[in-house]
């Protein structure tokens, strides 16, 4: 369903850390919003299986094996192919824009879709949190949902299929991407914080708690 010519197009842009609970909360904000999802993680991972061999393919794929952030060149490409497919809609980036030159990139992809107003929603938790969250999670094949106190193996309750650990749930892959996310979405955050377009959410909590935060501040800001 897209937006009537009286609605305003939004877009978040949804930070965190792995195992910050990015993935739920973007359940909840798709059917708040009525948005649809572009996923960096989810499509690049779909591009590594699909797109034809190339070395940006393979340097993309050996970075993202490693844990290290793929780079800018072959995330803009994934992301003009599948944002070519939505016009009017709310949508929720999860974990885009991730760099300076993908930042320029996002504003520029806000004025050619017409979007009349977006915010960064960063989710925060601390290292330790990431790690404990990301050694006892298992994910959904089908629909991608995490799931905790599930083991591999386990059936979705949703979809019913064999719940699976992530390649790049690995520990030391886990530890590398941190790392490597920290300062990213630190300098990503102050950009939006700038324009007065940065929403902070204590992760540290419950998915209740969440999502009950990002609802109240959603109402301040008119969201």
């Amino acid at each position: 369903m897209t937006n009537t010519n009286q609605d305003k197009t939004i877009a978040v842009a949804l930070m965190g850390l792995p195992g910050s609970g990015k993935g739920t909360q973007a359940i909840f904000l798709l059917e708040k919003l009525n948005a649809v999802s572009i996923s960096v993680g989810e499509l690049v991972r779909n591009a590594l299986k699909s797109y034809p061999e190339s070395e940006i393919k393979s340097k993309a794929e050996e970075k993202y094996n490693s844990g290290q952030p793929v780079d800018d060149d072959f995330i803009m490409m994934i992301i003009k192919d599948e944002i070519s497919k939505y016009k009017n809609r709310n949508i929720v980036f999860d974990n885009y824009p991730f760099s300076k030159n993908q930042m320029v990139d996002f504003k520029n992809i806000m004025k050619e879709s017409k979007i009349d107003k977006y915010v960064a929603l960063n989710i925060e938790i601390d290292q330790e949190t990431a790690m404990s969250r990301i050694a006892g999670r298992v994910v959904c094949q089908k629909c991608g949902e995490s799931f905790r106190g599930l083991a591999a193996g386990d059936i979705c309750p949703k979809c019913n299929v064999p719940l699976v650990h992530r390649a790049d749930d690995k520990e030391e892959v886990v530890k590398n991407r941190i790392i490597k996310y920290i300062p990213r979405i630190e300098e990503i955050s102050k950009n939006f914080d700038r324009e007065g377009k940065y929403i902070r959410i204590d992760g540290e909590r419950t998915p209740e708690e969440v999502r009950e935060e990002i609802n109240s501040k959603f109402d301040k800001w008119n969201i």
